[in-house]
């Protein structure tokens, strides 16, 4: 990775970043089903799904790239997207170990890897590699790492803009990305 990127990812964690995440209740899509099979269907209700679908669509339309048919990836496109390739293994899935990342990757966005590992995720961010984090391996709501350094992570939220760009330090699960 050049210099310059770096140069540019450490500038934006010392200013704060101007990543907006996609609000998954965002009247545009925040009634959009989700999922058939779950309790909550929608987007805006359906937290698991819904977090995961907007922090992911906001990677992708920070790349400029798009995740279906449509020119910007919203968390509507992305999830129709997705839900055509299968992406969930069981029609409740919610939890990532049931997420068929190979359809993510169809789409052009390949799964590294996931850990429990602060320091992997603070190497990971700083290699420019798109980064979501959870409570746990289990989470049920994810967030978009806008900065990160060995006590905490900055994030962004998909559901509450009173936590997008705080610094958390409970994060304890983190997922990276890499573009195909």
């Amino acid at each position: 990775m050049n210099r310059q990127i770096i140069v540019v990812l450490a500038v934006l964690l010392a200013v704060g970043t101007s990543i907006r995440v996609y609000d998954q209740c965002d009247q545009r899509w925040g009634l959009a089903e989700v999922c058939k099979e779950c309790y909550d269907k929608s987007m805006c209700l359906s937290y698991p799904l819904g977090s995961f679908y907007s922090v992911i669509a906001t990677i992708f339309t920070n790349a400029n790239k798009p995740c279906g048919s449509a020119p910007v990836c919203t968390p509507d496109v992305l999830a129709k997207s997705l839900e055509a390739k299968n992406f969930r293994k069981s029609g409740r899935a919610i939890e990532t170990k049931e997420f068929n990342f190979e359809a993510l990757a169809s789409l052009g966005l390949k799964l590294k890897g996931c850990s429990n590992d602060k320091k992997a995720l603070v190497k990971s961010f700083f290699s420019g590699a798109p980064v979501i984090a959870g409570q746990s391996e289990n989470s049920t709501y994810w967030y978009l790492i806008l900065g990160a350094n060995e006590r905490e992570a900055q994030v962004g939220s998909p559901r509450n803009i009173y936590f997008t760009n705080m610094k958390w330090t409970s994060l304890n699960f983190h997922c990276v990305f890499a573009w195909v």
